[in-house]
């Protein structure tokens, strides 16, 4: 299984990024931060694609395979939960990817942003809380 350093240097990147763009949002005054803003999403959706193919094509196959029940059913209800929150972002980059849906419904574009983000980043303090350290555990536990 990946190993959750790698996952958690993933999950401070894109809160880095995340940063990026609400910087942005705090001073979006000209159509130059719309672009900034269109910019950092493109790469917020890149990396978000990346992270969410390392844990459905290594880390939940391998946790779902466990000889442990406790560690497949943390498994399932996270990866469950996991396809509502990929849903909304990605109806969230659809309807935001123009800079000019951004420039012309800033305000909207804000509250939206904002609660994307913070789903976000609370996903990924409920991974390193809950799921990393049960799976690390279990798994050791099942290979001694």
């Amino acid at each position: 299984m990946i190993g959750k350093e790698i996952l958690t240097t993933q999950h401070r990147e894109i809160e880095g990024v995340i940063e990026e763009i609400r910087g942005c949002l705090n001073r979006q005054e000209t159509a130059k931060d719309a672009r900034i803003t269109k910019r950092l999403l493109c790469n917020l959706i890149s990396r978000l694609n990346n992270h969410t193919l390392l844990e459905d094509g290594q880390v939940y196959p391998a946790l779902l395979e466990s000889s442990s029940k406790p560690l497949r059913d943390l498994a399932e209800s996270f990866q469950s939960e996991m396809e509502g929150i990929r849903e909304s972002y990605t109806e969230f980059f659809g309807k935001w990817i123009h800079v000019e849906m951004i420039e012309d419904h800033i305000e909207s574009f804000n509250h939206d942003a904002n609660m994307i983000f913070n789903s976000l980043i609370r996903r990924f303090a409920q991974e390193e809380k809950e799921l990393f350290p049960k799976a690390t555990t279990l798994v050791k536990a099942a290979s001694a």
